[in-house]
């Protein structure tokens, strides 16, 4: 396998987190169980904020909302693929790392307390949600976490059980994945995301059969692959002027665009990879995915709270601080992260 390639993983993975900042960065009010915020545009709301560009970023934010979640379960399932599976007890260990610890660790002592400062929840909703978080209630963005965990679970148990059957066809683990994602929804229990994560494992099992089937091949020359990008540039213009895509079919020609354009900056810019200031953002992008929408409730309390949208620069002002804003300081929160876990382990070390 040429490794190389897989940097274009990389790219999906930035592009996937900018757009899922993007898609969080409109919204102004929120509801869940325990709490929730319900901000409205002031009367003397600047004409900035119907601006072509503040439109376009509306515009865009709803866009890659309907494709980006689906995105980070496919780009998982690859990452499942890239090499042979571990044991089953191996993968829930360093799942559950990966994926549960941080869910309650950030929810527990970053989101919920962030979102109780931002006034988010009241004393009794912020200790109701404290607890419900447990069984996934007032899970935020975190939900993501679970979801996956209980996803890729669930890939690796057909795929251990299609391994027993002499079964080598990944073609086989989407069949099943696709009757899963058509029946979960029966299933009389949920525990933390479990529904949600099999509601997702189809798109998992795509992200996983995609790798397996990319290994095979060369990868296209720069002209097929422009052509394919027209193509799905093509399908986009027509479905957002007149609607010929399913919900479906939009997924994937949003994950299909997300994965061209990845591959043609990996081609255009190879070396960024070597540099320090790429290395940075992708050691801690994943903490972007973490940290940034919590900052997004201080960032509306201070918003409502000082008039910035009654304003052109304070409506400008607002929407960096909910895009490149959030994205810089979620970079910044995990590279302390990354230090303080470092000295930790120094610390056992000694």
């Amino acid at each position: 396998m040429n490794t190389k390639r897989l940097t274009v993983y990389d790219w999906v993975r930035f592009l996937a987190t900018v757009f899922i900042v993007i898609a969080h960065s409109t919204y102004l009010g929120m509801e869940t169980t325990y709490g929730g915020v319900a901000y409205e545009a002031p009367a003397n709301l600047s004409p900035m904020y119907f601006s072509v560009g503040l439109e376009n970023h509306r515009f865009i934010a709803s866009w890659v909302s309907l494709f980006v979640l689906q995105v980070f379960f496919m780009v998982s399932g690859a990452m499942l693929a890239i090499k042979p599976l571990a044991s089953f007890t191996k993968l829930v260990k360093g799942k559950a790392k990966r994926l549960l610890v941080p869910y309650f660790l950030v929810g527990w002592l970053y989101m919920l307390p962030l979102k109780k400062i931002a006034g988010f929840y009241d004393s009794e909703g912020f200790i109701n949600a404290l607890r419900g978080f447990i069984t996934g209630e007032d899970s935020g963005h975190l939900w993501f976490l679970p979801a996956l965990f209980w996803g890729i679970l669930a890939l690796a148990i057909i795929l251990k059980v299609l391994q027993r059957l002499k079964i080598e066809s990944p073609y086989a683990a989407l069949i099943i994945a696709g009757v899963i994602y058509f029946v979960y929804d029966y299933l009389p229990f949920d525990v933390l995301e479990l529904k949600s994560g099999l509601s997702y494992l189809l798109y998992i099992t795509i992200g996983y059969v995609f790798e397996i089937e990319r290994q095979k091949f060369e990868r296209l020359n720069l002209k097929n692959t422009l052509l394919i990008l027209a193509i799905v540039v093509i399908l986009e213009i027509l479905d957002i002027k007149f609607h010929v895509l399913n919900l479906f079919a939009i997924e994937m020609v949003g994950a299909l665009l997300t994965y061209i354009v990845a591959d043609l900056v990996d081609r255009a810019i190879p070396k960024i990879h070597d540099t320090k200031v790429w290395k940075y953002i992708i050691r801690n992008i994943f903490y972007v995915y973490l940290f940034h929408d919590p900052l997004n409730y201080l960032i509306l309390e201070y918003t409502f709270k000082h008039d910035l949208l009654t304003s052109g620069a304070g409506c400008i002002f607002y929407t960096l601080l909910r895009t490149i804003g959030v994205f810089v300081v979620s970079l910044a929160i995990g590279e302390l992260v990354v230090l303080v876990k470092k000295y930790i382990g120094m610390f056992l070390e000694d």
